[in-house]
Protein backbone atom coordinates (compact mmCIF):
# COMPACT_ATOMS: atom_id res chain seq x y z
CA UNK A 1 0.00 0.00 0.00
CA UNK A 2 1.00 3.64 -0.42
CA UNK A 3 1.28 4.18 3.34
CA UNK A 4 3.33 1.03 4.05
CA UNK A 5 6.46 1.69 6.09
CA UNK A 6 9.32 -0.53 7.19
CA UNK A 7 11.42 0.36 10.23
CA UNK A 8 14.98 -0.67 11.08
CA UNK A 9 17.57 0.14 13.70
CA UNK A 10 20.73 1.20 11.90
CA UNK A 11 24.20 2.11 13.14
CA UNK A 12 26.66 4.51 11.57
CA UNK A 13 30.22 5.10 12.69
CA UNK A 14 30.86 8.84 12.91
CA UNK A 15 34.61 9.24 12.23
CA UNK A 16 34.65 12.89 13.36
CA UNK A 17 33.35 12.12 16.84
CA UNK A 18 34.70 8.54 16.97
CA UNK A 19 31.20 7.39 17.94
CA UNK A 20 28.83 4.70 16.81
CA UNK A 21 25.54 6.50 16.22
CA UNK A 22 22.19 4.71 16.26
CA UNK A 23 19.27 5.69 14.05
CA UNK A 24 15.78 4.55 13.24
CA UNK A 25 15.65 4.14 9.47
CA UNK A 26 12.21 4.20 7.88
CA UNK A 27 11.68 3.06 4.30
CA UNK A 28 8.47 3.77 2.38
CA UNK A 29 8.30 1.38 -0.61
CA UNK A 30 5.28 3.15 -2.12
CA UNK A 31 7.36 6.14 -3.20
CA UNK A 32 10.90 4.95 -2.42
CA UNK A 33 11.46 7.51 0.31
CA UNK A 34 13.53 7.26 3.50
CA UNK A 35 13.47 9.00 6.86
CA UNK A 36 15.93 8.81 9.76
CA UNK A 37 15.61 9.60 13.45
CA UNK A 38 18.49 9.94 15.92
CA UNK A 39 17.67 7.41 18.66
CA UNK A 40 19.80 8.96 21.43
CA UNK A 41 18.77 12.59 20.90
CA UNK A 42 15.19 11.70 19.93
CA UNK A 43 15.04 14.00 16.95
CA UNK A 44 14.65 13.84 13.21
CA UNK A 45 17.96 13.42 11.45
CA UNK A 46 16.64 13.19 7.88
CA UNK A 47 13.15 14.27 6.91
CA UNK A 48 11.23 11.94 4.62
CA UNK A 49 12.98 12.25 1.27
CA UNK A 50 12.78 10.32 -1.98
CA UNK A 51 15.88 8.15 -2.38
CA UNK A 52 16.11 5.95 -5.47
CA UNK A 53 19.27 4.05 -4.49
CA UNK A 54 17.65 2.00 -1.70
CA UNK A 55 15.38 -0.94 -2.50
CA UNK A 56 13.27 -3.29 -0.43
CA UNK A 57 15.52 -6.26 -1.27
CA UNK A 58 18.47 -4.38 0.31
CA UNK A 59 16.73 -4.24 3.68
CA UNK A 60 17.68 -7.16 5.89
CA UNK A 61 19.46 -7.50 9.22
CA UNK A 62 23.23 -7.58 8.84
CA UNK A 63 23.31 -5.71 5.54
CA UNK A 64 25.14 -2.45 4.98
CA UNK A 65 23.22 0.16 3.00
CA UNK A 66 24.29 3.58 1.78
CA UNK A 67 21.90 6.45 2.42
CA UNK A 68 23.19 9.79 1.15
CA UNK A 69 26.83 8.64 1.41
CA UNK A 70 26.47 7.24 4.93
CA UNK A 71 27.12 3.54 5.25
CA UNK A 72 24.53 2.22 7.68
CA UNK A 73 24.58 -1.24 9.23
CA UNK A 74 21.09 -2.64 9.73
CA UNK A 75 21.24 -4.21 13.20
CA UNK A 76 17.59 -4.89 14.09
CA UNK A 77 13.99 -4.45 13.05
CA UNK A 78 12.47 -1.21 14.27
CA UNK A 79 9.00 -2.62 14.90
CA UNK A 80 6.99 -5.85 14.99
CA UNK A 81 5.31 -5.14 11.65
CA UNK A 82 8.67 -4.98 9.85
CA UNK A 83 9.92 -8.12 11.63
CA UNK A 84 6.78 -10.05 10.62
CA UNK A 85 6.71 -8.80 7.04
CA UNK A 86 10.40 -9.00 6.18
CA UNK A 87 11.85 -11.44 8.71
CA UNK A 88 10.42 -14.44 6.92
CA UNK A 89 12.10 -13.49 3.62
CA UNK A 90 15.47 -14.67 4.90
CA UNK A 91 16.48 -17.98 6.36
CA UNK A 92 19.57 -18.41 8.48
CA UNK A 93 22.13 -21.16 8.49
CA UNK A 94 25.61 -21.78 9.77
CA UNK A 95 28.29 -23.19 7.51
CA UNK A 96 31.75 -24.32 8.54
CA UNK A 97 34.71 -24.88 6.26
CA UNK A 98 36.88 -27.67 7.60
CA UNK A 99 40.61 -26.95 8.02
CA UNK A 100 41.65 -29.00 4.99
CA UNK A 101 39.42 -26.85 2.73
CA UNK A 102 40.38 -23.39 4.06
CA UNK A 103 42.68 -22.84 1.07
CA UNK A 104 39.58 -23.16 -1.14
CA UNK A 105 37.46 -20.72 0.93
CA UNK A 106 37.32 -18.17 -1.90
CA UNK A 107 35.99 -20.74 -4.36
CA UNK A 108 33.45 -22.00 -1.82
CA UNK A 109 32.18 -18.47 -1.13
CA UNK A 110 31.96 -17.78 -4.88
CA UNK A 111 29.85 -20.92 -5.41
CA UNK A 112 27.55 -19.95 -2.52
CA UNK A 113 27.03 -16.48 -4.04
CA UNK A 114 26.49 -17.82 -7.58
CA UNK A 115 23.84 -20.17 -6.21
CA UNK A 116 21.82 -17.15 -5.11
CA UNK A 117 22.57 -17.16 -1.40
CA UNK A 118 23.53 -14.00 0.48
CA UNK A 119 26.30 -14.13 3.05
CA UNK A 120 25.66 -11.56 5.77
CA UNK A 121 27.88 -12.32 8.76
CA UNK A 122 31.03 -14.03 7.55
CA UNK A 123 33.55 -14.73 10.28
CA UNK A 124 36.87 -16.52 10.14
CA UNK A 125 38.28 -18.11 13.27
CA UNK A 126 40.55 -20.88 14.38
CA UNK A 127 39.20 -23.26 16.97
CA UNK A 128 41.47 -24.39 19.75
CA UNK A 129 40.99 -27.45 21.88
Amino acid sequence: SQSERFAFIAEWYDPNASLLRRYELFFYPGDGSVEMHDVKNRRTFLKRTKYDDLHLEDLYIGNKVNVFSRQLMLVDYGDQYTARQLGSRKEKTLALIKPDAVSKAGEIIEIINKTGFTITKLKMMMLSR
